[in-house]
């Protein structure tokens, strides 16, 4: 339709979201240490020629490996040899040595071989000689010739198998000699083979893996940015490569992220959104960043020291941005919480609502790892998104001993939510824990403090039919030192409180966080633990008084002295709640003297009736019994009050220009 846009579709590269796009995310430094970064990388040029881009590792342990099976088949064929030479060396020496002790007549044998060869054709030459001498001497060859043929054939034939024992011998010499050769060859590819294998590769081979797997935060597809102490990355591949020669052994490189893929067809390094364009796979990296905060969440030790090995910022986070270290620590897997700490974890590290591991752990009423979060740093007044810290959290999931814990690490118990304002004390009385209520008031949780919409804690049980939390509150707000018997308004901005001299203790005083204090004091009685309003620096703003009226004083004397330092009181009383000090008005049982005062500011400043104002005030301080002497000053002071107030009436009735005409 007209005017309408249309939606990106959802693999439109163009309108991809950030978080999906791999080369939005930080490129994360890696480093490694090699012994010898040149026998182990395969390094190639990136896009325009530059950079080193990691693309693979050199295995020559694979190629020396054979070569040494290649050695020892040749040494073995050496060996053999050299048995073979040895053992033909020995033949000869043996037919060596046999002949020379056989041949001990050499001139008879070669006088026989002289013969043997004459007589070869004796019956010829006997038949054509015609001289009887020659015939004789012929004859006698041939008798002589038979006279060594029996010994001298034995030589020849001994001579023979010397001679071919020396062939043999030869033979095995030369055969040795070959063997040797083709040994120290193979020998020399073997050096130079090894001379290719790095400590790293020798480690990796010992441990039965590939060099990569000691490397395991190194993936190809990198590029290396640093080399020893120069920095590699943008520079022209033969640079680089030049800045590795250069450097001395170990190579200590760093890494990141190349974000760019070869084509292996027309070898154009391409980015990641063109291959996105080109409806290409390019990885999600919130897949890898779930699959780590899953592992966590199960307790995974190896999957989560296997991804942190390659390079996963352990503060990875999926998309509630909760991290690893959030679900192990909710989930109480102590191993995964030891593992991801010790590689770094932020301890306070915050999720979308701003719950840090601790707030989490307290939800789920995990306390072991709420106490091993503490030991370890994490903060016991962090605040999530609704300004809640772990107390809040531990109350709901009504953990007691948890959050007994968190309160011997002195959490704050005055600290408000963000929307009402309620204290641990509000949510506690909420879910109707009396347990937990207890708790807290014996921790100096108040019991006043007042929410968004001025309930208090009291109120907030009541509101959820807490019975048994509204009785304990309530038992326990009668048997303090001191109450709020006039709460703030909005006429008066701040509260009065009305107690005993405990009230005014500087523990129980500073909790209440009194701005103000009237101290009404017997004479010359004034109490030695109030020394501290006077020497220590505070901004408490004291007016004392010395008033003799005994609780239980009946004739008028005693409220006569109070009425003489009553519009002083008054008139300080005014002070403070115009100034907006939270006020205290104490004497030595606040029974009867400053709850008569107390009342007088109601009669005379809030035009309250003395017995409306009497019920009031005993309702929320149980011990207020006025003395005669005061019940009737009070009494007095309303009658004259009303005296005025009629007086009053009756002059504005004579001035009325309409009344006066009957007058």
């Amino acid at each position: 339709m007209p005017g309408l846009k249309a939606k990106p579709a959802f693999n439109d590269a163009a309108n991809m979201p950030e978080e999906m796009r791999m080369e939005t995310l930080p490129r994360n430094l890696l480093r490694a240490t090699f012994d010898n970064c040149v026998l182990s990388l395969v390094l190639e040029a990136g896009k325009g020629n530059k950079n080193a881009v990691l693309v693979g590792w050199k295995d020559p342990i694979r190629d020396h490996d054979a070569q040494v099976l290649e050695v020892e088949r040749l040494l073995d064929k050496a060996i053999e040899r050299e048995r073979g030479y040895k053992k033909q060396l020995r033949t000869y020496r043996n037919w060596e040595t046999a002949w020379l002790l056989m041949n001990t007549k050499p001139d008879e044998l070669d006088e026989y071989v002289d013969l043997k060869n004459q007589m070869k054709d004796f019956e010829t030459q006997l038949k054509f000689i015609s001289s009887v001498e020659e015939k004789i001497e012929l004859q006698d060859k041939w008798t002589r010739f038979h006279e060594l043929e029996g010994r001298c054939e034995k030589l020849l034939a001994a001579q023979r198998m010397l001679a071919r024992a020396k062939e043999a011998r030869d033979e095995a010499f030369k055969a040795q000699l070959a063997a040797g050769r083709e040994l120290d060859e193979a020998k020399e590819k073997e050096r130079a083979l090894a001379d290719q294998i790095s400590e790293d590769q020798v480690e990796a081979d010992s441990r039965g893996v590939g060099i990569s797997e000691l490397f395991p935060n190194i993936s190809p597809g990198f590029i290396v940015t640093r080399v020893n102490r120069s920095a590699t990355e943008n520079l022209d591949f033969p640079d680089i490569l030049t800045v590795i020669e250069e450097s001395k052994p170990p190579h200590e490189l760093e890494f990141r992220r190349y974000d760019y893929r070869q084509n292996m067809l027309s070898g154009r390094w391409e980015s990641l959104q063109e291959l996105r364009a080109q409806g290409k796979f390019v990885e999600d990296p919130r897949v890898k960043q779930q699959l780590f905060v899953d592992a966590g969440r199960r307790g995974d030790v190896v999957d989560l020291d296997r991804s942190l090995v390659r390079g996963m910022n352990v503060d990875a986070s999926d998309q509630s941005q909760c991290t690893a270290f959030h679900h192990a620590c909710a989930n109480g897997h102590f191993e995964a919480m030891q593992l991801l700490l010790s590689k770094g974890a932020a301890i306070d590290v915050r999720d979308g609502n701003l719950e840090t591991p601790l707030i989490q752990a307290s939800r789920r009423g995990q306390e072991a790892v709420v106490k091993w979060l503490l030991d370890k740093g994490a903060s016991v007044d962090a605040r999530d998104r609704l300004l809640r810290t772990p107390v809040f959290h531990a109350i709901l999931s009504t953990h007691i001993n948890l959050v007994c814990t968190l309160l011997d690490r002195r959490t704050s118990l005055t600290v408000t939510d963000k929307h009402w304002k309620w204290t641990p004390l509000h949510y506690a009385a909420s879910v109707g824990s009396e347990e937990l209520v207890e708790l807290l008031l014996s921790r100096r949780a108040s019991p006043y403090a007042v929410s968004e919409n001025g309930w208090t804690p009291l109120r907030c049980a009541q509101e959820n039919s807490c019975t048994g939390c509204a009785d304990l509150i309530t038992e326990f707000v009668f048997n303090e030192p001191g109450q709020c018997v006039l709460p703030a308004n909005e006429r008066f901005k701040s509260s009065v409180w009305l107690g005993s001299h405990r009230a005014a203790d500087v523990r129980w005083a500073t909790d209440r966080g009194f701005g103000a204090m009237l101290a009404i004091y017997a004479p010359r009685r004034r109490d030695p633990k109030h020394h501290w309003l006077q020497v220590e620096d505070h901004e408490i703003d004291v007016f004392q008084v010395e008033i003799s009226a005994p609780d239980d004083a009946e004739g008028p004397e005693a409220w006569g002295v109070v009425l003489r330092h009553l519009p002083r009181m008054l008139g300080f009383i005014d002070k403070c709640l115009a100034q907006g000090r939270e006020l205290l008005i104490h004497d030595a049982t606040g029974v009867s003297t400053g709850a008569g005062v107390v009342l007088a500011h109601a009669l005379v400043k809030r035009r309250v009736r003395f017995e409306a104002a009497l019920e009031h005030i005993t309702a929320i301080r149980r011990q207020v019994k006025l003395s005669p002497s005061v019940r009737v000053g009070l009494e007095d002071l309303q009658e004259e009050l009303d005296q005025r107030k009629l007086e009053r009436l009756e002059n504005r009735l004579r001035t009325s220009p309409i009344l006066s005409i009957g007058f």
